[in-house]
């Protein structure tokens, strides 16, 4: 199918490129994820009074979870490699 040159032509004078905004949302994703997951020091104390825990459990508890997602993060660095996700 050939392409018209009329249409080429519009295609380039656009300036836009999509792909910013896949950035910027990308960027603004992973700062929500990254603020959510270490604003702890935020909660801990509410948290202690909420469930009357001590503090051991709950750093216990959030120690947990960031060890398990540096062990999921490996594992799924190595699915992406291998199944070019």
């Amino acid at each position: 199918m050939p392409i018209n040159p009329a249409q080429s032509s519009e295609r380039s004078t656009s300036r836009f490129y999509y792909g910013y905004v896949i950035v910027v949302a990308a960027f603004f994703a992973k700062l929500l994820m990254l603020g959510s997951n270490y604003c702890f020091g935020i909660f801990f104390k509410p948290l202690l009074t909420e469930f009357g825990w001590s503090r051991a459990i709950t750093s216990g508890a959030f120690s947990l979870a960031i060890i398990m997602e540096g062990l999921g993060s490996m594992l799924m660095g190595r699915m992406a490699d291998r199944y070019s996700i």
